[in-house]
């Protein structure tokens, strides 16, 4: 039958049923076909005969849409033609095009949840287009899919589980829409868009998808941060702790931090109780348990990769109110005792590799945040700063600036958590630490008159520099030494007091000071010694950023070879290299 003939008809009820009486005598025999046999059977039987041309195309489209408006109770009678309709998604381009179209205009009126094997069909008709060759086709059909799960929601997990492998589409426009496609789904219904997602994420190292792993990790930490509250209620919030958690059983370093980071973009773990729950994940992670079977060997290198990327996770949640107790505990306990068995710095042979530095500077930081420690713990640290400290001389005749070979990176991040943990009353009371503190004032002082010299040196240096000046490599490598030097000297100072002070608030030297965001005067409130004692750096240091500072950027643990090389005496008329220090900084 020809368009000219269907225009000839006098209503829309009498092209409807010539159009009935066509579609019957062409396609009777698979109709019955169809009611007999399973969907499968009914989706495979598709011949180049059963295939619509674009001129009957139009045709269903003007009887089917005629119909609809007319008497849309009706429209259940014409389910064959809307079969016809499905058959071409076999077709050519233009007939997927038009039946894409024409399928997502009609199939609200023929499918239904109970009518499944309808269905079926419509689904594997869009899922066929999907497929195909044509990336504007894929686009247009994929741009779809949310549609039928806007009509019917159940079909939302399947239709995210095939979305979910559309992301690994290598044409950037075609992954741009399955994005946007995916992101519908979540809005109308999370809870089964997302179980699906992670069932992607939990079976895709089974299955060797790696790509759809990864691209489904990155659409959750892109995508789920800007949800608003009313689709990222608190259930959802709850499911994806959960699957997340579950996920975090086998994960790469990067995904790891991935996770971190949606977990702490949900609302649930920006109140206390929450923060203590991710702290505890990450702890789990770590394998930190807080009992004495915890261990660390230092020579298995992935188990010190974790236990230090979980940490630098765990430092930004950490607070007065979410204490890093558990956390120090091991790091003294358990971590510092071995920890010189470490490499002291990386190689070519082994580059990323956990050096002494790494774990010293993140042993810093936890103190500041720790909880009432146990005496045994803080003497860990006690006997880690003696195995640092040079030996003071017998023969006092001996010029403090001829120090020893030191350690003054190492040295900083341990004399600050002394300082730090040490004035825990139960700590102060005891009477061998009274003793420790009373041997080390001798060596602390002579240590602090060695380095004295070399303070003033690395000022002269610098005071002339320009700000530009101050950024190249040897000139920042001086600027960190003296922030190294200078934080060594002020710790002493409160240590060597009789009973120790512990007033003197110091910026660790990889740390940057934070901006300032009020003109309000800081009038009565205690200097840190960053605001009197670093005049001449403080400008540069505030324009650097951290990413392409060289000063003390963690992890590092390197040596820089402008400062490796020294002499163990100091010489006043060699300018230009810090050599003169007679110590190496990491």
């Amino acid at each position: 039958m020809s368009g000219s003939e269907v225009a000839d008809n006098s209503s829309p009820t009498v092209q409807a049923e010539q159009q009935i009486s066509t579609c019957s005598e062409e396609t009777t025999p698979s109709q019955q076909s169809i009611k007999s046999e399973s969907v499968e059977t009914k989706t495979a039987v598709v011949t180049s005969r059963d295939i619509v041309s674009v001129e009957r195309l139009y045709e269903l489209c003007e009887t089917l849409d005629s119909v609809s408006k007319n008497s849309p109770d009706k429209m259940a009678s014409f389910e064959g033609l809307f079969r016809e309709l499905l058959t071409g998604v076999k077709g050519e381009k233009k007939q997927k095009q038009l039946s894409c179209q024409f399928i997502m205009r009609f199939f609200k009126y023929f499918v239904s949840c109970q009518e499944k094997s309808m269905l079926e069909l419509t689904l594997d008709a869009l899922f066929d287009l999907c497929e195909d060759d044509d990336a504007a086709i894929r686009r247009q059909a994929i741009k779809e899919l949310p549609n039928v799960c806007r009509e019917f929601t159940g079909t939302v997990a399947r239709i995210s589980d095939i979305l979910a492998q559309l992301l690994q589409a290598e044409d950037t426009i075609e992954y741009a829409v399955v994005q946007s496609s995916l992101l519908s789904l979540v809005k109308i219904d999370p809870k089964q868009c997302l179980l699906a997602l992670f069932e992607q994420i939990l079976t895709a190292s089974q299955t060797g998808g790696e790509v759809i792993r990864e691209r489904t990790i990155k659409f959750l930490a892109t995508k789920l941060p800007s949800l608003p509250p009313d689709i990222l209620t608190p259930e959802i919030e709850t499911l994806l702790i959960e699957k997340i958690q579950e996920a975090l059983t086998d994960v790469s370093c990067q995904e790891f931090n991935t996770f971190i980071k949606i977990l702490s973009s949900l609302k649930q773990m920006q109140q206390t109780e929450g923060r203590l729950r991710l702290v505890e994940v990450i702890a789990s992670q770590a394998g930190i348990s807080g009992d004495s079977k915890d261990d660390f060997d230092p020579r298995d290198a992935e188990t010190a990769a974790v236990l230090v990327q979980c940490t630098k996770q765990a430092l930004d949640f950490f607070s007065r109110s979410v204490p890093s107790t558990k956390f120090t505990v091991f790091f003294c306990s358990t971590v510092l005792p071995r920890v010189w068995e470490l490499p002291s710095k990386e190689t070519p042979e082994n580059p990323g590799a956990v050096t002494q530095i790494d774990v010293l500077k993140l042993l810093a930081e936890l103190s500041t945040n720790s909880g009432t420690l146990e005496i045994d713990c803080i003497e860990h640290v006690y006997n880690a700063l003696v195995r640092l400290l040079p030996e003071r001389p017998k023969d006092d005749s001996k010029s403090a600036s001829e120090l020893p070979n030191l350690m003054l990176s190492h040295l900083e991040c341990i004399l600050f958590t002394f300082h730090t943990l040490a004035k825990q009353p139960a700590y102060m009371r005891c009477e061998q630490s009274r003793e420790n503190l009373k041997k080390l004032r001798p060596t602390l002082v002579f240590l602090s008159s060695g380095i004295q010299s070399h303070i003033q040196k690395l000022r002269d240096d610098i005071s002339d520099c320009s700000q530009e000046e101050l950024k190249e490599k040897e000139n920042s490598i001086k600027v960190t030494a003296l922030k190294v030097t200078l934080n060594i000297t002020l710790l002493i100072k409160d240590l060597v007091k009789s009973p120790p002070a512990f007033d003197t608030i110091v910026m660790l030297s990889w740390k940057r000071a934070p901006s300032s965001t009020s003109g309000k005067s800081n009038a009565g409130k205690r200097k840190s010694y960053h605001s009197d004692q670093h005049d001449q750096v403080r400008g540069e240091e505030g324009q650097r950023s951290s990413r392409g500072q060289q000063v003390y950027n963690p992890p590092s643990g390197k040596y820089s070879k402008q400062v490796l090389s020294y002499d163990s005496k100091y010489k006043p008329g060699y300018k230009g290299s810090s050599k003169k220090l007679g110590v190496y900084y990491a």
